[in-house]
């Protein structure tokens, strides 16, 4: 991996970087942020560590099996599991001030994300084959991966400021972005593992990637726009 390609590779997580340090100037959280973003980068080796013990003791066989287990069990119960634990309790540990959640959960998932991510672009980067079209593909589609998923799981987790209906927003906020990350990977998965090329399957299974790329990116982009640009309340009373 040359210079440029590890520069390249880290152009998504500056990208992110620059949004939540608005929210995190204007919640008054510069520090809460940097705790996030370490978070994120510890949680990475332990996230690679449950991921292969997932894989190993499942023992997948066949295409599907093993684009599930590996895509689905492995890579987004077990990433969205770590990086949901994380953003709850560095979130939990500096929400002193009632007055900035909206913003400060936004934050910590943010942060969280861009550690996350950072370790996890220039690692594939590193050993892939082709280190500059790894860079290329991980920057054209930065806008779905990590902070994406935690920037749904933040919005759910401030529904759960409402203490008449924690528990279900805690698990939505869970599970929603496992379902995302899920569905964004298998199906890009089972795309790459089509055994052929052109046929009616292999078009349907690119035409159901793309489809959740582009849903997630959109999501994100309103999330973003709502947060960032807006303000705006998601749950009454949170500001």
């Amino acid at each position: 991996m040359s210079l440029s390609e590890f520069f390249l590779a880290l152009v998504p997580s500056l990208v992110w970087l620059c949004v939540a340090m608005t929210l995190a100037i204007r919640a008054g959280g510069v520090r809460t942020l940097v705790i996030a973003i370490l978070a994120g980068l510890l949680i990475a080796a332990p996230i690679g560590v449950t991921e292969t013990w997932v894989v190993s003791v499942l023992h997948p066989d066949g295409r599907f099996a093993t684009d599930f287990v590996q895509q689905v069990l492995a890579a987004a119960v077990c990433e969205e599991s770590f990086k949901f634990l994380a953003i709850v309790l560095v979130f939990r540990s500096f929400s002193r001030d009632r007055s900035t959640l909206t913003d400060l959960i936004f934050t910590v998932a943010l942060g969280v994300a861009v550690g996350c991510m950072t370790v996890e672009n220039v690692a594939a980067v590193a050993h892939a084959e082709s280190s500059q079209k790894m860079a290329t593909d991980r920057l054209l589609t930065m806008i779905a991966g990590h902070p994406s998923f935690q920037l749904v799981m933040a919005w759910l987790l401030t529904a759960s400021f409402d203490r008449r209906l924690r528990v279900g927003w805690l698990v939505a906020a869970w599970a929603f972005p496992v379902a995302l990350h899920a569905w964004y990977d298998l199906s890009e998965s089972l795309f790459q593992d089509e055994p052929h090329p052109g046929s009616s399957e292999d078009t349907m299974l690119y035409a159901l990637w793309i489809t959740s790329v582009f849903t997630i990116a959109v999501l994100a982009v309103w999330l973003t726009i709502q947060v960032v640009i807006r303000r705006k309340n998601f749950i009454q009373g949170t500001e």
